[in-house]
Order: structure tokens, then C-alpha cells, then sequence
């Protein structure tokens, strides 16, 4: 490795690092405190086999219906050495990003050259998108995943490239196969070979007068195999969860009309780009946007018009073969959380870090193109670029310094989206916990602060019953029993299905 490249490396290295290292000595709070003081206990993970034999949240913690073996055994292993000490965890995770952002540049380099590979590496290495990924524990399912897609197209890229074929094709076999158990989105990984065939095949400027799907057809066998190999994770998830399908009452859009769903996909597609662009306003729930959902997702429609003609006026920059790669990247790695089948979630950060990479590809296309034009200075433009690293590194240090605690996360999340129906009710539930824990007495005004945000969230979304349960509780605290009263009449009357907040308010109003 000469110097040069050695340098680089430790760039992206550093950058990868730096961007994310505020994370260390966050607490764990959200799916995180679920993850380690619930499901990987020892009274519901007693080893290894466990974690292959059960779903991914085990028997008792949440939804039966996500299998995640092989990121949530490494998990496993790193609570057992760890336990409850939270950086080493998170010192685990930004060590995977920085080996993702390293797969990058070699991916990137090996099909469209280092020019393309360097800036598409540290955009991908710096990206505020990826807090979430890199900042929370579970976020290592991501990465995990990530990781084995990478290596897998590493390997079949090798395999085009080389007449021995087997040797990289059985490689990129075994990641594929390691991808699919860390985590479901890897099921693309097919469609993503196709891609990869279609626009960088070793010999695809000498085919590119056949047609696309002559072209198309001609490799396809190969990535047949690579659907085939997920048969054998199939056969494990419907051990582990007695079916293949997600449970339809966990879904997001479950019970939506047609324009309701539509909405959910414009919404999606829309704010998952915008957040691989412009990422602002990052939270770790998107609650706020059931309001372009259940009205008209006007803004969101805005902003894909405005995409589109960003991206045709991209053609005559980068290329059409560059231009494909990368928005196919995105729109195909997103797929699986777009609501186009109802998903789990309507926007979440973490379930970005796959498609960024596509933008990131973009991104670092775009900068090589006006660094090698004639009427551009290359200084100016490294400027630039420089400028957008440092901006992107330090909103991934802010947004990872917010997750510090519930409480500031959930605050900033208020702050920044204040119709977040769940924020709000979070935030209640944080500063109650707080109180609770604390030896002093509550004072009123806390109290009245916590009441607040519990009566925001009932009043944005009169379904979270919990709003309603976190009342129930201040007004216990205060002594105030016909408020009390008053709030168990209010959950019986909306949410009558919500059988265990009416039991625990019941219980509230017969103690003494």
C-alpha cells in the first residue's frame, strides 16, 4: 500500500470516528433498555441457541415476528463481556462504521474508480443520517447487515471481473447468506447484484448497445442463486416465529385506506431522501409526520418534484450509468421499509444506512465531475466539499451528544417536531421517572411540566393511551382524585380496548 493510499485510508478512519465518538458514554434508553435489561437477560436468553431459536425480541419482549439470529448473537456476546457498561458497546459499533465506510471506497473504487471512491467514502463515513445506526446498541443490526452486503458485492463483483469464477462467487455466497440472518432488508440483496451487473460489469461499455433485457437476462442465473441461499434463513425464521410473513398488526399503514397507504409512500420515499440530503430535525421517532399521512403529504411531494429535477439536470454531469446506480441504490435498499408492502415503521434512521449509501455514491460522483471539468477550479471545489464534510461531522456530534440521556433526546425531538404525538408522551414519561427515582418530593412545577406534554400528546393523538396513563399518575402524585376519576372515565370512553392502562388506572383509583 503506498503512502498515499495508506493516508486515505486513515482519513476515512478518523472521520468515521471522530463524527460519532460523542456517543460513548451515552445511556441506554429506547429499544436499547428493552434490548439489554429484557431480552437478553438471563432469565429470557439463556445462551446462544436462544437468540437462533427465538424471535428477535425472544418470547416475551415485544412482536414475535422479526428474526435477526446472527447480529443479535453478536450483541449477545458483547453482554456478556460488557454487561452493563455502555461504551464498549458503542466503541463496537463505530468500529463496524468505520470498516462499512472502508468497504465503501474499495465497492466504489473497483466500479467507478478512487476519484468517485474517496469523497463517496467520507460523505458515507461523516453522514447524520447514521446516528441512529452508529449511537444506539441495536443500531449494530444495521451495520452488521451493511457490513456482509458489502463484502458479499466485493466478492461478486471479483467473480465478474475474474474467469475462476468460484472461488469469489462461493464468498460472496456466504455473505450473502450471513447478511440475510443479521437482518431482513438484505433480502434485497439480489436486486442490488442486478444493479451492480447492469451498470458496472466489467465488460459493460462493450455491451452497452444490447439491449437492457438482453442484458438483464444474460447474468441473471447468478443472482438466482443468491435469492436461492436465503431458502436455508427462511427454513430458521419459520422455526423461530412459526411463519414467514410480519404480523399485520404491527405494521404502520395496518388499517389505512388506499389514499392512506399511498400517503404512507410518498411520506417514506420523501423524508427518507431528504434525510440522506438534508438531514435536519433527526429523531429517533417520526411522529409528527401522521399529519401528511392522514392529510396531503403537500410538502413531501414538493420535495420529490424537486428531486427529480435535481436528478435530471444530474444526467448531463455524472452520467446515466452513474445516475442509475445510485438512485436504483436507494430506491431499491429502501424497498422493504417504504410501505409499499406496510412495514413496521414510517421513517426511521437507522433503516437508512443501507440506501444512503446510494446517495453518498451520488454525491461523490458529483464532486469528481466538477473537480475534472475544465471551467471549474479544483481547489474551489475540494473547498467545498471539505465544507460540507465538516458541516455533516459536526451535525452527527450534536445529534449524537442529544441521545445522551431519554430526557435531552426527547427534548430536542420535542423542540424540533413539537406536533410528535409519542415525543411529547415520552417526554412526560422521562421527567416522571426522574421524579420517581429522585429522594426529594416532586415539586408542582415539574409535575405540571410532565402533565403538559402528557396532555399534548392526548390532544395530538387521542389513541396513546399512555397519554392518558401519565395523567392518571401526576394527578395520583398531586392527590388529586377527581382528576383521577375524571381521567379513567376519558380512557374507558376513547380507548376502550386499551385493557391494561384501564386495569393499572383502576388500580391507581382504589389505593388508599
Amino acid at each position: 500500500m503506498s503512502s498515499k493510499m495508506l493516508a486515505g485510508v486513515l482519513i476515512i478512519l478518523l472521520a468515521a470516528t471522530l463524527a460519532f465518538v460523542r456517543c460513548l458514554p451515552n445511556d441506554i434508553f429506547w429499544d436499547d433498555e428493552i434490548l439489554l435489561n429484557q431480552r437478553l437477560s438471563p432469565e429470557n436468553c439463556r445462551n446462544i441457541g436462544d437468540v437462533w431459536a427465538q424471535p428477535y425480541w425472544g418470547l416475551t419482549s415485544g412482536p414475535a415476528d422479526t428474526y435477526r439470529p446472527l447480529s443479535l448473537s453478536v450483541i449477545y456476546l458483547e453482554h456478556l463481556a460488557f454487561g452493563q457498561a455502555h461504551a464498549p458497546y458503542r466503541a463496537i459499533s463505530i468500529l463496524i462504521h468505520a470498516i462499512n465506510s472502508l468497504l465503501v471506497f474499495y465497492l466504489v473504487s473497483k466500479l467507478a474508480g478512487r476519484a468517485i471512491g474517496w469523497p463517496a467514502a467520507l460523505l458515507f463515513a461523516v453522514h447524520p443520517v447514521h446516528v441512529e445506526a452508529v449511537a444506539m446498541i441495536y443500531g449494530q443490526l444495521e451495520l452488521i447487515s451493511f457490513m456482509f452486503i458489502m463484502l458479499a458485492l466485493i466478492a461478486y463483483q471479483q467473480a465478474l471481473a475474474s474467469p475462476t469464477k468460484a472461488r469469489p462467487m462461493a464468498l460472496a455466497l456466504l455473505f450473502g447468506f450471513l447478511a440475510y440472518c443479521s437482518k431482513e432488508s438484505a433480502l434485497m440483496l439480489p436486486a442490488l447484484m442486478v444493479l451492480l451487473r447492469l451498470c458496472y460489469h466489467p465488460v459493460a461499455e462493450s455491451s452497452a448497445h444490447e439491449p437492457v433485457g438482453k442484458r438483464f437476462i444474460s447474468g441473471l442465473g447468478w443472482e438466482i442463486c443468491f435469492g436461492l441461499i436465503a431458502i436455508p434463513y427462511l427454513v430458521l425464521r419459520f422455526q423461530a416465529l412459526g411463519g414467514l410473513a410480519p404480523d399485520a398488526a404491527n405494521t404502520v399503514s395496518s388499517g389505512y385506506s388506499t389514499v392512506g397507504r399511498i400517503h404512507a409512500v410518498i411520506v417514506a420515499v420523501a423524508h427518507g431522501l431528504r434525510l440522506c440530503t438534508v438531514p435536519m430535525g433527526q429523531s429517533l421517532y417520526y411522529g409528527h409526520l401522521r399529519d401528511s399521512v392522514f392529510g396531503r403529504p403537500t410538502n413531501e411531494i414538493l420535495w420529490l418534484v424537486i428531486a427529480a429535477t435535481c436528478l435530471w439536470m444530474l444526467v448531463s454531469e455524472i452520467g446515466r450509468r452513474a445516475l442509475l446506480f445510485g438512485i436504483g441504490w436507494y430506491l431499491l435498499a429502501l424497498a422493504p421499509v417504504a410501505n409499499i408492502i406496510p412495514s413496521g415503521v414510517l421513517v426511521a434512521e437507522r433503516t437508512l444506512y443501507l440506501p444512503s449509501f446510494g446517495i453518498c455514491f451520488l454525491g461523490g460522483a458529483l464532486v469528481q465531475r466538477f473537480i475534472s471539468a475544465e471551467n471549474v477550479k479544483p481547489a474551489a471545489v475540494r473547498l467545498i466539499f471539505a465544507s460540507v464534510l465538516i458541516l455533516y461531522a459536526s451535525a452527527s456530534t450534536v445529534v449524537a451528544g442529544r441521545l445522551r440521556t431519554a430526557e435531552t433526546h426527547w427534548r430536542s425531538t420535542v423542540q424540533s417536531h413539537p406536533r410528535s404525538p409519542l415525543a411529547h408522551e415520552q417526554l412526560g414519561q422521562v421527567i416522571l421517572k426522574r421524579l420517581l427515582a429522585s429522594n426529594a418530593p416532586p415539586s408542582a412545577p415539574e409535575l405540571d411540566e410532565a402533565n403538559a406534554h402528557f396532555q399534548k400528546a392526548f390532544e395530538l393523538n387521542p389513541t396513546l393511551a399512555e397519554s392518558l396513563m401519565g395523567q392518571a399518575i401526576v394527578a395520583r402524585l398531586k392527590g388529586d382524585k377527581a382528576a383521577l376519576e375524571a381521567l379513567y372515565r376519558k380512557l374507558i370512553e376513547t380507548n376502550p380496548q386499551a385493557t391494561i392502562q384501564i386495569q393499572a388506572m383502576k388500580n391507581l383509583l382504589e389505593k388508599p
